[in-house]
């Protein structure tokens, strides 16, 4: 049996105290193994409680950071350097967005077997749930 991928999630939140503590709920949810990736929220200069919903979530896979910048680039940046250095693979998620629960089973899926084609990046167009925002 081979072994699962490992995949770190950078979450840049800024002012998202609608929506973080429902994307943590998804990720969370996803049916892939816990211990093999782990959810990093960087809250970046925030003027409501983006910060404390992120913290409040229960789970052992979720980090938080804060950072007193705004700015999406910036905290994606901090996050990729808090990632796991031996992980296989690092992607940036916004703090909007609910993933399906087999994302990461279909992603680590692909990835395995499309091994050594030369990728580097790739995106995905994503909507707030349901459709729309809050």
């Amino acid at each position: 049996m081979t072994r699962e991928l490992f995949f770190s999630i950078v979450i840049p939140a800024h002012n998202e105290e609608k929506y973080i503590q429902s994307t943590l709920k998804h990720l969370q949810d996803l049916e892939y193994p816990n211990d093999a990736y782990e959810i990093i929220v960087v809250e970046n200069g925030s003027t409501d409680t983006t910060l404390e919903r992120a913290k409040d979530f229960p789970a052992q896979n979720v980090q938080v950071f804060s950072v007193p910048e705004a700015g999406v680039s910036h905290a994606r940046n901090y996050g990729a350097e808090k990632a796991r250095p031996d992980g296989d693979w690092i992607f940036f998620l916004d703090a909007d967005t609910f993933p399906e629960p087999q994302f990461l089973r279909t992603l680590s899926n692909f990835l395995k077997h499309t091994e050594g084609r030369g990728y580097a990046a790739g995106t995905v167009e994503l909507q707030p749930y349901p459709k729309g925002f809050m």
